[in-house]
Protein backbone atom coordinates (compact mmCIF):
# COMPACT_ATOMS: atom_id res chain seq x y z
CA UNK A 1 0.00 0.00 0.00
CA UNK A 2 2.97 2.21 0.78
CA UNK A 3 4.49 1.58 -2.21
CA UNK A 4 1.31 2.07 -4.39
CA UNK A 5 1.01 5.48 -2.75
CA UNK A 6 4.43 6.38 -3.06
CA UNK A 7 4.35 5.63 -6.93
CA UNK A 8 1.08 7.97 -7.56
CA UNK A 9 2.87 10.85 -5.08
CA UNK A 10 5.71 10.17 -7.80
CA UNK A 11 3.51 10.38 -10.73
CA UNK A 12 2.14 13.63 -9.65
CA UNK A 13 4.95 15.26 -8.93
CA UNK A 14 6.57 14.50 -12.16
CA UNK A 15 3.26 15.94 -13.74
CA UNK A 16 3.77 18.94 -11.89
CA UNK A 17 7.11 19.16 -12.68
CA UNK A 18 6.39 18.83 -16.29
CA UNK A 19 3.76 21.52 -16.04
CA UNK A 20 6.33 23.85 -14.29
CA UNK A 21 9.00 23.23 -16.77
CA UNK A 22 5.67 23.89 -19.84
CA UNK A 23 5.36 27.16 -18.36
CA UNK A 24 8.97 27.96 -17.37
CA UNK A 25 9.46 27.83 -21.68
CA UNK A 26 6.60 29.16 -22.80
CA UNK A 27 6.93 32.34 -20.79
CA UNK A 28 10.90 32.30 -21.65
CA UNK A 29 9.23 32.28 -25.50
CA UNK A 30 6.93 35.41 -24.47
CA UNK A 31 10.29 37.39 -23.22
CA UNK A 32 12.37 36.47 -26.35
CA UNK A 33 9.51 37.24 -28.92
CA UNK A 34 8.28 40.44 -26.85
CA UNK A 35 8.30 43.36 -28.86
CA UNK A 36 8.94 41.28 -31.90
CA UNK A 37 5.16 41.60 -32.95
CA UNK A 38 4.75 41.04 -36.58
CA UNK A 39 3.17 43.38 -39.39
CA UNK A 40 2.55 43.28 -42.18
CA UNK A 41 4.71 45.87 -44.33
CA UNK A 42 5.18 46.79 -48.39
CA UNK A 43 8.22 44.98 -49.67
CA UNK A 44 9.77 45.00 -53.39
CA UNK A 45 9.36 42.08 -55.40
CA UNK A 46 12.65 42.78 -57.24
CA UNK A 47 15.37 45.61 -57.91
CA UNK A 48 13.23 48.65 -58.16
CA UNK A 49 15.18 51.67 -59.71
CA UNK A 50 15.05 55.39 -59.06
CA UNK A 51 11.68 57.09 -61.14
CA UNK A 52 9.69 53.30 -62.05
CA UNK A 53 6.21 53.14 -61.03
CA UNK A 54 4.83 50.97 -58.04
CA UNK A 55 2.95 48.22 -58.72
CA UNK A 56 1.26 45.02 -58.05
CA UNK A 57 3.71 43.65 -60.06
CA UNK A 58 6.57 44.82 -57.79
CA UNK A 59 5.33 44.76 -54.73
CA UNK A 60 3.99 42.36 -51.96
CA UNK A 61 3.48 42.08 -48.27
CA UNK A 62 6.01 40.56 -45.87
CA UNK A 63 5.71 40.17 -42.02
CA UNK A 64 8.49 41.82 -39.93
CA UNK A 65 9.27 42.90 -36.11
CA UNK A 66 7.34 45.82 -35.34
CA UNK A 67 10.28 47.16 -33.16
CA UNK A 68 12.46 46.73 -36.55
CA UNK A 69 10.53 48.31 -39.51
CA UNK A 70 9.27 51.62 -37.39
CA UNK A 71 6.54 53.94 -38.36
CA UNK A 72 8.58 54.51 -41.95
CA UNK A 73 7.77 51.26 -42.99
CA UNK A 74 4.71 51.17 -44.85
CA UNK A 75 2.01 49.08 -43.72
CA UNK A 76 -0.30 46.64 -45.53
CA UNK A 77 -3.52 48.72 -44.91
CA UNK A 78 -1.91 51.45 -46.91
CA UNK A 79 -1.43 49.29 -49.74
CA UNK A 80 -3.77 51.62 -52.20
CA UNK A 81 -2.52 54.72 -51.17
CA UNK A 82 1.07 53.69 -52.76
CA UNK A 83 0.03 52.13 -56.31
CA UNK A 84 1.03 54.35 -59.00
CA UNK A 85 3.65 56.24 -57.34
CA UNK A 86 7.05 56.68 -58.34
CA UNK A 87 10.25 55.94 -56.21
CA UNK A 88 13.06 58.79 -55.95
CA UNK A 89 15.46 55.83 -53.96
CA UNK A 90 16.80 52.77 -55.44
CA UNK A 91 15.01 49.56 -53.68
CA UNK A 92 16.75 46.34 -53.41
CA UNK A 93 14.30 43.51 -53.62
CA UNK A 94 12.77 42.04 -50.06
CA UNK A 95 13.55 45.33 -48.40
CA UNK A 96 10.51 47.26 -46.89
CA UNK A 97 9.31 50.81 -49.05
CA UNK A 98 9.53 53.60 -47.34
CA UNK A 99 7.13 56.76 -47.17
CA UNK A 100 10.27 58.25 -47.65
CA UNK A 101 10.99 56.22 -51.14
CA UNK A 102 7.71 57.63 -52.30
CA UNK A 103 7.85 61.00 -54.48
CA UNK A 104 4.74 62.42 -55.09
CA UNK A 105 3.37 64.51 -58.20
CA UNK A 106 4.30 67.65 -57.42
CA UNK A 107 2.02 68.77 -59.97
CA UNK A 108 -0.96 67.09 -58.18
CA UNK A 109 0.69 67.33 -54.27
CA UNK A 110 -2.18 65.52 -51.81
CA UNK A 111 -3.96 64.61 -54.60
CA UNK A 112 -2.02 61.99 -56.46
CA UNK A 113 -2.55 59.61 -53.15
CA UNK A 114 -6.41 60.37 -52.88
CA UNK A 115 -8.22 57.04 -54.63
CA UNK A 116 -11.58 57.60 -57.32
CA UNK A 117 -14.58 57.98 -55.03
CA UNK A 118 -12.76 59.30 -51.76
CA UNK A 119 -11.87 62.78 -50.33
CA UNK A 120 -9.46 64.93 -48.19
CA UNK A 121 -11.13 67.34 -45.50
CA UNK A 122 -9.38 69.21 -43.18
CA UNK A 123 -10.28 69.77 -39.71
CA UNK A 124 -8.39 71.98 -37.29
CA UNK A 125 -6.84 70.55 -33.78
CA UNK A 126 -5.42 71.41 -30.84
CA UNK A 127 -2.54 69.35 -28.57
CA UNK A 128 -5.65 68.31 -26.41
CA UNK A 129 -7.67 67.18 -29.37
CA UNK A 130 -4.46 65.30 -31.23
CA UNK A 131 -2.72 63.19 -28.60
CA UNK A 132 -0.11 66.22 -28.01
CA UNK A 133 0.76 66.58 -31.77
CA UNK A 134 2.13 62.38 -32.02
CA UNK A 135 -0.59 62.28 -34.95
CA UNK A 136 1.62 61.85 -38.36
CA UNK A 137 0.57 61.51 -41.42
CA UNK A 138 -0.10 58.16 -42.43
CA UNK A 139 -1.69 57.45 -38.56
CA UNK A 140 -5.14 55.41 -38.20
CA UNK A 141 -7.54 57.29 -35.75
CA UNK A 142 -10.90 57.32 -34.18
CA UNK A 143 -13.17 60.77 -33.91
CA UNK A 144 -15.34 61.62 -30.83
CA UNK A 145 -17.80 64.63 -31.34
CA UNK A 146 -18.64 66.36 -28.52
CA UNK A 147 -22.16 68.25 -29.05
CA UNK A 148 -25.01 69.95 -27.04
CA UNK A 149 -27.72 67.82 -27.53
CA UNK A 150 -30.04 70.60 -27.13
CA UNK A 151 -29.34 72.03 -30.74
CA UNK A 152 -31.71 68.95 -32.29
CA UNK A 153 -34.13 69.07 -30.04
CA UNK A 154 -37.21 70.73 -30.59
CA UNK A 155 -38.36 70.62 -27.23
CA UNK A 156 -36.54 73.02 -24.70
CA UNK A 157 -36.55 72.06 -21.02
CA UNK A 158 -38.92 73.72 -18.76
CA UNK A 159 -37.85 74.64 -15.09
CA UNK A 160 -39.88 72.61 -12.48
CA UNK A 161 -39.58 73.16 -8.76
CA UNK A 162 -38.11 69.65 -7.20
CA UNK A 163 -40.49 68.43 -4.55
CA UNK A 164 -38.97 64.64 -4.81
CA UNK A 165 -37.96 63.59 -1.33
CA UNK A 166 -34.23 62.48 -0.33
CA UNK A 167 -34.17 58.71 0.18
CA UNK A 168 -32.46 57.57 2.90
CA UNK A 169 -28.45 57.39 2.81
CA UNK A 170 -28.64 53.62 3.91
CA UNK A 171 -30.64 52.55 0.84
CA UNK A 172 -27.92 53.25 -1.47
CA UNK A 173 -29.31 51.99 -4.90
CA UNK A 174 -32.34 54.88 -4.31
CA UNK A 175 -29.50 57.29 -3.24
CA UNK A 176 -26.99 56.44 -6.52
CA UNK A 177 -30.39 57.23 -8.18
CA UNK A 178 -31.64 60.46 -6.54
CA UNK A 179 -28.37 61.91 -7.24
CA UNK A 180 -28.10 61.41 -10.98
CA UNK A 181 -31.99 62.73 -11.39
CA UNK A 182 -30.98 65.73 -9.51
CA UNK A 183 -27.52 66.86 -10.98
CA UNK A 184 -29.85 65.94 -14.54
CA UNK A 185 -32.38 68.45 -13.46
CA UNK A 186 -29.74 71.13 -12.38
CA UNK A 187 -27.48 71.20 -14.99
CA UNK A 188 -27.74 73.57 -18.08
CA UNK A 189 -25.51 71.73 -19.89
CA UNK A 190 -26.74 69.23 -22.49
CA UNK A 191 -23.06 67.96 -23.79
CA UNK A 192 -22.95 64.17 -25.70
CA UNK A 193 -19.84 62.62 -26.73
CA UNK A 194 -20.12 59.95 -29.48
CA UNK A 195 -17.84 57.74 -31.68
CA UNK A 196 -18.48 59.95 -35.00
CA UNK A 197 -15.87 57.90 -37.24
CA UNK A 198 -13.56 54.84 -36.85
CA UNK A 199 -10.35 53.61 -39.14
CA UNK A 200 -9.88 57.36 -40.62
CA UNK A 201 -6.49 57.73 -42.40
CA UNK A 202 -4.77 61.09 -41.75
CA UNK A 203 -3.01 61.99 -45.10
CA UNK A 204 -1.64 65.06 -43.94
CA UNK A 205 -1.08 67.44 -40.97
CA UNK A 206 -0.26 71.04 -42.06
CA UNK A 207 1.40 70.93 -45.15
CA UNK A 208 3.17 67.38 -44.07
CA UNK A 209 1.53 65.14 -46.05
CA UNK A 210 2.21 61.17 -46.83
CA UNK A 211 5.83 60.30 -48.47
CA UNK A 212 6.73 63.63 -47.82
CA UNK A 213 9.95 63.54 -46.00
CA UNK A 214 9.72 66.91 -43.18
CA UNK A 215 12.36 69.19 -43.71
CA UNK A 216 15.67 68.60 -40.55
CA UNK A 217 14.97 70.71 -37.68
CA UNK A 218 11.02 71.41 -38.81
CA UNK A 219 8.87 72.14 -35.57
CA UNK A 220 6.67 68.93 -35.54
CA UNK A 221 3.62 70.92 -34.17
CA UNK A 222 0.51 71.36 -36.37
CA UNK A 223 -3.02 73.19 -35.97
CA UNK A 224 -4.86 71.40 -38.81
CA UNK A 225 -5.43 67.43 -39.98
CA UNK A 226 -6.25 65.93 -43.36
CA UNK A 227 -8.23 63.12 -43.24
CA UNK A 228 -9.39 60.96 -46.03
CA UNK A 229 -13.10 59.96 -45.96
CA UNK A 230 -15.78 58.95 -48.62
CA UNK A 231 -17.97 62.15 -50.00
CA UNK A 232 -20.71 61.47 -47.56
CA UNK A 233 -18.18 61.27 -44.58
CA UNK A 234 -16.50 64.87 -45.74
CA UNK A 235 -20.09 66.26 -45.81
CA UNK A 236 -20.64 65.22 -42.10
CA UNK A 237 -17.52 66.27 -41.06
CA UNK A 238 -18.06 69.50 -42.26
CA UNK A 239 -21.53 69.85 -40.78
CA UNK A 240 -20.54 68.28 -37.71
CA UNK A 241 -17.49 70.80 -36.91
CA UNK A 242 -20.04 73.40 -37.35
CA UNK A 243 -22.23 72.20 -34.30
CA UNK A 244 -19.40 70.91 -32.11
CA UNK A 245 -15.65 69.88 -31.21
CA UNK A 246 -14.07 66.52 -32.50
CA UNK A 247 -11.33 64.84 -30.58
CA UNK A 248 -8.52 61.90 -32.46
CA UNK A 249 -7.52 58.98 -30.63
CA UNK A 250 -5.04 57.68 -32.30
CA UNK A 251 -5.02 53.21 -32.80
CA UNK A 252 -3.02 50.58 -34.22
CA UNK A 253 -2.53 50.10 -37.73
CA UNK A 254 -2.99 46.49 -37.25
CA UNK A 255 -6.71 47.17 -35.27
CA UNK A 256 -9.11 47.86 -37.86
CA UNK A 257 -12.16 45.76 -35.90
CA UNK A 258 -15.04 48.59 -35.66
CA UNK A 259 -16.31 49.09 -31.81
CA UNK A 260 -19.67 50.09 -30.69
CA UNK A 261 -20.16 51.72 -27.77
CA UNK A 262 -22.94 54.06 -26.32
CA UNK A 263 -22.73 58.09 -26.19
CA UNK A 264 -21.29 59.86 -22.66
CA UNK A 265 -23.20 62.35 -21.73
CA UNK A 266 -23.14 64.36 -18.32
CA UNK A 267 -25.93 62.01 -16.67
CA UNK A 268 -23.10 59.12 -17.73
CA UNK A 269 -20.10 60.42 -16.31
CA UNK A 270 -22.29 61.49 -13.21
CA UNK A 271 -23.46 57.93 -12.80
CA UNK A 272 -19.95 56.41 -13.62
CA UNK A 273 -18.49 58.92 -10.78
CA UNK A 274 -20.97 58.12 -8.50
CA UNK A 275 -20.54 54.44 -8.86
CA UNK A 276 -16.78 54.50 -8.08
CA UNK A 277 -17.09 56.70 -5.16
CA UNK A 278 -19.83 54.15 -3.55
CA UNK A 279 -17.54 51.21 -4.77
CA UNK A 280 -15.01 52.89 -2.65
CA UNK A 281 -16.92 53.68 0.12
CA UNK A 282 -18.35 49.97 0.20
CA UNK A 283 -14.68 49.06 -0.21
CA UNK A 284 -13.61 50.73 3.01
CA UNK A 285 -16.43 49.28 4.93
CA UNK A 286 -15.81 45.96 4.04
CA UNK A 287 -12.37 46.50 5.69
CA UNK A 288 -13.13 47.76 9.13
Amino acid sequence: MDKRIALIIAVIMGIVAILMMKNYVTSQKKQISKGLDLVPVIVATKNIQKGEVLSESNLASRDYPEQYVGSRAIRMTNFSLVLGQTIKNNLEQGKPVLWSDIELDRTEGLASVIQPGMRAVTVPVSPLTSISNMIRPGSLVDIFWTFNKAMIENDSPVASKDTEQIPDVKDVQAFREYLIRKYSKQTKSKQVTVLFKQNVRVLATDQNYLGETAPSGKNDTYSNITLLVSLLGAQEITHALNMGKFSFVLRNDMDVEKAVITPSSDESVFRSAINSAIALKEAEEEKK
